[in-house]
């Protein structure tokens, strides 16, 4: 995160409530999870994944 999105990350938080945070990160949280179901994995991906999976449980 470069410095210009931490300092508007701060402004904004500045007096923030817990419950209006909540409310954004909700928000926010499913643009996020709507965007990521609309992902495929491709055979690079697949790939990728057996390669870390296998590294994971066969060291």
């Amino acid at each position: 995160m470069n410095e210009q999105k931490m300092e508007a990350l701060f402004t904004l938080l500045d007096g923030l409530t817990a419950y209006e945070w909540r409310k954004i990160r909700e928000v926010i949280d499913r643009q996020y999870k709507a965007k990521a179901a609309k992902t495929i994995l491709d055979g690079d991906a697949t790939k990728n994944l057996k390669n870390s999976i296998s590294r994971e449980f066969i060291q």
